[in-house]
């Protein structure tokens, strides 16, 4: 089986550590993200998951794993939920 071979496009991780409000800095990347998904035709929910930990960074990937109810690897919306609950709380 030959390995498929592709680039990801640059795209900035969002800044987990920095200064000022966290909740609409993550919003606003995480709607730049959503774009990006849109224009690379990434629909399958297991792989929007994958980019998203992959694009955020290492930072908020190291956050994720300290969340709980993140869904399955197929459940994009669940990490998107877990996510803003901590991003964003109430």
């Amino acid at each position: 089986m030959a390995a498929t071979s592709f680039s990801l496009p640059t795209f900035p991780p969002f800044d987990a550590h920095a200064d000022g409000n966290t909740g609409h800095r993550w919003k606003k990347w995480l709607g730049r993200f959503e774009r990006l998904l849109v224009v690379m035709n990434i629909t399958d929910k297991k792989q929007q998951r994958a980019m998203l930990l992959h694009f955020a960074g290492p930072a908020v990937d190291e956050i994720f794993d300290t969340l709980s109810d993140t869904g399955e690897a197929k459940d994009y919306d669940k990490a998107i939920e877990a996510l803003n609950a901590y991003f964003i709380p109430h």
